[in-house]
């Protein structure tokens, strides 16, 4: 019996070891400057714009804040060392042209309310996060002027319905007809008043001859 005792107490000693053999003294672990009160583990993680809608379902402040604001130009994961009551993460807002960042937190106050977030931080971006922000977000550089590997030209499909149909062929061919046939109404019609208007001028001609004998 005492034997096993010993196995487990050497394997308990051993564990930690084991894990700074694997690299977790690697971890980084940093206190920001401006925020003394948490201490950062790993590298901050990017956040997309449905994983940002999904965190801001589980904390109140973050949604308000998107509802009021519109979504931020970059968003990121921060995993933090764990401090009852909060969450072991944050969601920070980096807004450049406003030159904010926001950092949300989760606390835990009942099993009945899940959402609770609070701003825990807001102030102006400090030149380094800038300039790591605008690197994150600045598109690479344009390749307008290369020539495409394959160009795929697909031919535009002509449907049946685009072709007129034979009813319609025949409405459009009598719409046609009834129009010749009303210009041709109206020009018989002006050229009898033509006639009749050379004809009254004959008669009052006559007329002023008789007069003028």
């Amino acid at each position: 019996m005492k034997a096993k005792q010993w196995v487990v107490a050497a394997v308990l000693t051993l564990t930690p070891m084991t894990g700074i053999a694997i690299g977790l003294d690697d971890v980084r672990r940093e206190t920001p400057p401006n925020r003394p009160y948490i201490i950062e583990v790993g590298e901050p993680q990017t956040l997309g714009p449905r994983a940002l809608r999904k965190e801001a379902k589980l904390n109140s402040d973050l949604r308000a804040y998107l509802h009021f604001y519109g979504m931020p130009d970059y968003a990121e994961i921060q995993e933090i060392e764990p401090n009852v009551p909060w969450d072991a993460y944050e969601v920070r807002l980096y807004y450049l042209r406003r030159d904010r960042e926001i950092a949300f937190g989760r606390a835990f106050i009942s099993p009945v309310v899940t959402d609770l977030g609070v701003i825990k931080y807001q102030g102006k971006l400090d030149p380094a996060t800038r300039d790591r922000i605008v690197a994150m977000v600045t598109p690479p550089p344009s390749t307008a002027g290369e020539e495409p590997a394959n160009v795929d030209i697909k031919p535009v499909a002509v449907t049946a319905a685009a072709a007129p149909q034979a009813d319609e062929i025949e409405m459009m061919v009598r719409r046609i007809e009834a129009a010749a046939e009303r210009a041709s109404v109206a020009a018989d019609t002006a050229a009898a008043a033509s006639d009749a208007a050379n004809a009254s001028a004959d008669r009052t001609v006559n007329i002023l001859g008789k007069l003028g004998r």
